[in-house]
């Protein structure tokens, strides 16, 4: 595949860039990339934007990508690092660029994006800037207009006007984008896996005024799932002057719409229907009802929001299937919360073939052995010295897993029992001294180089009064998490040497730790995990 040298074109409204794309076959398709005019002097009128979104369709089209003009070298490795990842999620072709390389000397913009939708993620994201919670300040908005081309034009109109009201309403400038990138991807990768690849480079486009641009989480870290935006690869889309951050990552959307429940305001404007052609909310798709069953619970539901009612019926009989991920993060947040509309869900979700048999279980009592309902009552977390401790076997991953967690949660405690020196000699420490370092500790966590959950270290983790944390390589993690009940994949750790998670408060300590005990049980002496798989 050839991307050529693009061109810079003017209207009255639109700065338009347009660059040539000539498969191996000799198919050519002129991509362009329309923002508004007032943002030309912003604009990289090179061929670097163009990269994310050519190096996708090669990647499913077997190709490598031949480039005329001098280029990004970080959006070059980054690009070809994400087709790599692509081809172990889906089998796709690792891309090789090759293309003259620019020399950046530019400092980074000014301004802070946000790409925002009025959809929970990006709404949630923006409220946490609004909050002061995130590293850098938003400072624009910007919005691809007709990513979903489906809806006719006067709905698309609508919907955006309303996106510009809210950016206003919130004191942020919106930059609207117009792209025909899905007309060129589309017929080659589905659009879940090139959707990253678009938000990427239209960033880029008008990469001189930001130094940074966020992308929200789609999918949370207790739900992985492959996705073309993801907390693995949107960070690798970076320039050297635009640096991408994945965020909210952290939160599944019923806590994000927990967090929005305390803004009346920014709910009544959220715009999370995108399967009807209207400019609202239609009410009846999956994700108009999973969201109004999370306001609902929360109270926070109001008329108008969206254009119909909610109802058990309308929850069971919805005819669109959703992601599993989406599915379970629902289903778990409503559980204590409301037992009919989690039992609505599940009933949606074995229709659909999307749940496995043991995450049908309505939460039915369970025998729970009376050393762990003491531990139960025990809120210990508050108290404890030491936020993490690493009891394990040493080995290349545990080392590695404390070299990580040590810069980004601070130091901890950490002991890796090696091998004895002769065979009359006991290695390490006794199980009482291990009890006692794992008893200053709020949580405790092991290394796994295998896919199976280990049910003792959990349980000797939580009669220690720890938040037990298994932690593994993401792909591991995947495959772990594909097999266990939607409870116990909290306590899975996906963790990458650029990738590891945010510390939990004390007080999620605490939750994690009391669910987890509600998960293991004692009888007759023997340890078990309370799951039915039959």
């Amino acid at each position: 595949m050839r991307l050529a040298s693009p061109r810079l074109e003017l209207s009255n409204d639109e700065a338009v860039s347009t660059a040539r794309i000539e498969t191996d076959s000799g198919d050519i398709f002129d991509l362009r990339m329309c923002v508004d005019r007032a943002y030309v002097g912003a604009l990289d009128v090179g061929s670097t934007p163009f990269i994310p979104i050519a190096a996708v369709a090669a990647a499913n089209m077997d190709e490598d990508l031949w480039v005329d003009d001098p280029v990004s070298p970080a959006v070059v490795a980054g690009s070809e690092h994400v087709t790599r990842v692509f081809s172990t999620w889906w089998g796709s072709r690792p891309v090789t660029v090759t293309a003259p390389m620019a020399e950046l000397s530019f400092p980074p913009g000014p301004g802070h994006a946000l790409f925002f939708t009025r959809g929970v993620d990006s709404t949630f994201s923006l409220l946490r800037s609004l909050r002061g919670e995130t590293p850098e300040v938003i400072t624009h908005l910007l919005n691809i207009d007709n990513i979903d081309h489906w809806i006719s034009p006067v709905n698309r109109r609508t919907t955006f006007l309303g996106t510009r009201a809210m950016a206003t309403r919130v004191g942020l400038p919106l930059i609207p984008f117009t792209t025909n990138a899905r007309e060129f991807l589309d017929p080659i990768v589905d659009w879940r896996r090139s959707h990253g690849a678009v938000l990427a480079s239209s960033a880029l486009l008008v990469g001189a005024r930001f130094s940074s641009t966020t992308i929200a989480a789609s999918f949370p870290l207790r739900y992985p799932g492959p996705l073309g935006s993801h907390i693995d690869i949107d960070h690798h889309w970076s320039s050297e002057r635009t640096r991408f951050h994945h965020d909210g990552a952290e939160a599944t959307r019923p806590e994000k719409l927990e967090a929005l429940a305390e803004e009346p305001e920014l709910v009544r404007h959220l715009k999370v229907c995108w399967v009807a052609d209207i400019p609202g909310n239609c009410g009846g798709c999956p994700k108009c009802l999973l969201t109004m069953a999370v306001l609902e619970s929360l109270g926070a539901l109001e008329p108008g929001i969206f254009e119909s009612d909610l109802s058990l019926e309308a929850i069971r009989s919805g005819e669109h299937a959703i992601p599993r991920e989406i599915l379970l993060e629902h289903v778990d947040w409503l559980d204590g919360k409301s037992s009919e509309l989690r039992d609505a869900w599940l009933d949606y979700g074995e229709r659909h073939g999307l749940l496995e048999p043991a995450e049908y279980d309505r939460c039915r009592p369970s025998p729970v052995g009376r050393t762990l309902e003491e531990m139960r009552r025990e809120t210990v977390s508050h108290t404890r010295a030491v936020d993490w401790c690493l009891v394990d076997a040493q080995s290349e991953g545990a080392v590695a897993l404390v070299d990580r967690l040590t810069a980004r949660w601070g130091p901890g405690v950490c002991y890796l029992e090696g091998v004895p020196w002769d065979g009359d000699q006991t290695s390490g420490l006794s199980a009482a001294a291990k009890d006692r370092l794992m008893g200053t500790s709020r949580i405790r966590l092991w290394w796994s180089d295998g896919d199976e959950l280990d049910v003792d270290r959990m349980y000797e983790s939580l009669r220690n009064g720890c938040v037990p944390f298994q932690a593994m390589t993401v792909g591991a993690a995947e495959i772990l998490c594909r097999k266990l009940p939607s409870g116990l994949r909290d306590y899975v750790l996906p963790c990458e040497p650029d990738r590891t998670p945010s510390l939990p408060n004390v007080d999620e300590c605490d939750r994690l730790r009391h669910r987890a005990v509600g998960l293991v049980g004692v009888a007759a002496g023997e340890r078990e995990m309370l799951v039915d798989h039959g």
